[in-house]
């Protein structure tokens, strides 16, 4: 069985990537530490989805467009 991950892990294609550069480079101070770091431009679009919940059971609140006047 490892023989057989080792051959499928040696045949997988490696494709090449141009090394990424930073766009911003800081560091951010708190008291005496002091944190470096770096902004980098997106890869590839993920997006985002935001749930609103119920406080009181944590079940999903829908989103209604309605017409206040013809409650439609």
């Amino acid at each position: 069985m490892a023989q057989e991950n080792i051959e499928k892990t040696a045949t997988k294609k490696v494709s090449a990537q141009a090394p990424r550069r930073s766009i911003w480079s800081g560091s951010i101070t708190i008291g005496l530490v002091n944190v470096p770091v770096k902004l980098y431009s997106m890869i590839y679009d993920k997006g985002i989805n935001f749930h609103f919940l119920h406080k009181v059971d944590g079940q999903p609140l829908k989103y209604v467009k309605m017409c206040t006047k013809d409650d439609r």
